[in-house]
C-alpha cells in the first residue's frame, strides 16, 4: 500500500499526500503564533490542497487516502 514515506509525506498509488504527523502540528503551531520558512510554507501549501482534494473526491477515495495516512502516521509513531 504505501510506496515511499518521508517526513512530510506518504507516496501511495501513483499520489503523494502529507502526513498527518508530529511536523505538521507543528507547522499548525507555528502558523498561527511564530514565523515559518519558505519550506514550511510549501508544506503548508501541500496540505491545504490536499484538504480541497478530499472535498471533491467520491467518499471511496477519501476513505482509503484516509486509511492509507492513518497507517503511515500509525507506522512513524511506532519508529519513534
Amino acid at each position: 500500500m504505501i510506496e515511499k514515506q518521508t517526513k512530510n509525506y506518504t507516496l501511495f498509488d501513483g499520489m503523494c499526500w502529507p502526513t498527518p504527523n508530529a511536523a505538521t502540528s507543528e507547522l499548525e503551531w507555528k502558523l498561527r503564533y511564530s514565523t515559518v520558512t519558505r519550506e514550511e510554507q510549501l508544506i503548508i501549501a501541500s496540505v491545504i490542497q490536499s484538504y480541497k482534494a478530499l472535498v471533491f473526491s467520491t467518499q471511496k477515495k477519501r476513505n482509503y487516502v484516509c486509511s492509507v495516512l492513518k497507517e503511515a502516521a500509525r507506522q512513524e509513531a511506532s519508529n519513534d
